[in-house]
């Protein structure tokens, strides 16, 4: 009885906390988003002649800077721009994981004037 006790208690603190580990995820996601929109800024006139769909490729170092891995796309001009504006920027988030790769979808809109 004692047992079926244990591993009922064992399984609703787990089932607790694992309910707030995915609101910090979400959090933690809306927050890194943020944070390289605001990095990224707007690219000039020259940079943008339509709308660019990529990926960016990431990871976090021991001083919790980006460290871009890739961008998919063939658009050299795009590619040197994103990695010029995230590579060694730091970024003070509670819930970065050294090492993990985090994927990054970008879009980059054409404003016509």
């Amino acid at each position: 009885m004692k047992r079926l006790k244990l591993i009922t208690a064992l399984f609703l603190t787990v089932l607790f906390f694992s309910s707030f580990t995915e609101v910090d995820k979400k959090e933690f996601k809306h927050e890194l988003h943020d944070k390289i929109t605001t990095l990224i800024g707007t690219p000039g006139d020259q940079l943008v002649e339509r709308t660019i769909r990529t990926e960016v490729y990431f990871t976090f170092n021991n001083k919790q800077e980006i460290v871009v891995l890739s961008v998919a796309t063939e658009d050299y001009g795009v590619d040197s721009f994103l990695k010029r504006k995230l590579n060694y920027k730091k970024v003070n988030l509670q819930g970065v994981t050294k090492g993990a790769i985090y994927k990054l979808p970008v879009t980059i809109k054409k404003i016509d004037s």
